[in-house]
């Protein structure tokens, strides 16, 4: 897990939690509606052009919930 350092509003909006396993690249806020989500398919999207959250939604939100769980593991530490 990375988080930005800086406020959202200073990286134009853009999500300041990232997670990358297998192939995949995270990025997020953690907002309660997953709205703010982005999803990368590394290998095939080096640019991080499409956001792809919508074909691997349960990749997306196995990933979102284990960096859920490591921030609130890292709060309570």
């Amino acid at each position: 897990p990375f988080r930005f350092a800086g406020y959202k509003e200073s990286l134009s909006d853009s999500p300041t939690l990232a997670l990358v396993g297998h192939r995949y690249k995270l990025l997020t806020h953690l907002a309660p509606d997953g709205s703010e989500d982005l999803c990368f398919d590394i290998p095939n999207d080096r640019g991080e052009t499409r956001n792809i959250i919508a074909d691997v939604p349960g990749i997306a939100a196995a990933m979102r919930a284990e960096l859920a769980a490591f921030i609130e593991s890292a709060r309570a530490s």
